[in-house]
């Protein structure tokens, strides 16, 4: 994962919160940060949480185009196939939480360039954004 390039998607989609679906996404996201920070420590606070937090993965992944064109084309998503995400153990599902928020920032990114550029093509814009190359934020004119 491309640490600085989701950081600087972040960033800029806190600039686009005026259209409605990027901002539903952002508050998704913030959501998701927010079960990082607060990620349970121990066993105890686990089980007790783990539900709510894998709620939220499946919750991300609802209508999520990112989502489903990365599975599609069998990119590494850290899950093993055929297992539920609710059997997840505390290290797997916290890479699940973090795979989650970075593919719905990759998800608002998309919105924002379905925005200002409503005739490209999905597929090929999402290709470029799994890929996680600063240059295209440069190529649409995000940064």
């Amino acid at each position: 994962m491309n640490k600085k390039f989701f950081e600087l998607g972040y960033e800029i989609l806190s600039h686009y919160k005026h259209f409605p679906e990027i901002d539903d996404t952002c508050k998704i996201i913030l959501d998701g940060i927010n079960y990082l920070n607060n990620y349970p420590k121990n066993d105890n606070e686990f089980k007790m949480r783990k539900e709510d937090i894998a709620n939220y993965i499946v919750k991300s992944r609802i209508n999520n185009m990112i989502y489903i064109y990365v599975n599609s084309k069998m990119v590494v998503l850290n899950s093993k196939i055929g297992k539920s995400i609710y059997d997840d153990n505390i290290n797997e599902l916290f890479e699940q939480l973090k795979n989650a928020i970075a593919i719905l920032i990759l998800k608002g990114i998309h919105q924002i360039v379905k925005n200002m550029y409503p005739e490209l093509n999905d597929n090929e814009i999402i290709k470029e954004l799994v890929g996680q190359d600063i240059q295209s934020l440069f190529k649409y004119g995000l940064l």
